[in-house]
């Protein structure tokens, strides 16, 4: 999908973990998905992306807790955060609702905006794409609910 953000077309991808293929998985810190980026990205290996994301999970009863990078492995470590090649995407947190309520009527989710996030990655190199969503210290989001992980690509000329 292109979308046309002010003088540079930006192209999206759309990841969810409640797609048929990862329908059952038990761990949604780790998903595998396969993206045909010849059809999504102009094919040009030496470009270079601004990538920004959103991240929205569904809701979760309780208190998330944790704070965490989303890493996208697309190939080999290729994203510039402007100090530091990594494959660390950016950052999500929960957001809390009716956090001083009774436990029962708690509400939070995991979230992340595009202007929270935006490295430099160069064009992918695989079609597999695995999304590991782990805590700063290393380890696995607490309850991670189902999850939709939206990526736009634009162009850096």
């Amino acid at each position: 999908m292109s979308l046309k953000i002010s003088d540079k077309e930006t192209y999206q991808v759309i990841l969810c973990s409640r797609t048929s293929s990862n329908t059952g998985v038990a761990n949604l810190n780790v998903i595998t998905y396969y993206c045909n980026w010849a059809s999504m990205l102009p094919i040009d290996k030496y470009s270079k992306y601004s990538c920004s994301f959103v991240f929205k999970s569904e809701g979760y009863v309780g208190l998330l807790a944790s704070v965490g990078f989303v890493n996208v492995d697309i190939g080999r470590t290729q994203i510039f955060d402007g100090t530091t090649q990594s494959s660390n995407l950016g950052v999500i947190y929960p957001v809390y609702l009716n956090a001083s309520a009774t436990a029962l009527a708690q509400f939070s989710y995991y979230n992340s905006d595009n202007s929270d996030n935006n490295p430099v990655i160069l064009y992918p190199s695989q079609n597999m794409v695995k999304v590991t969503l782990n805590t700063f210290a290393g380890g696995a989001m607490d309850h991670m609910p189902n999850y939709s992980l939206i990526l736009n690509f634009t162009p850096c000329l």
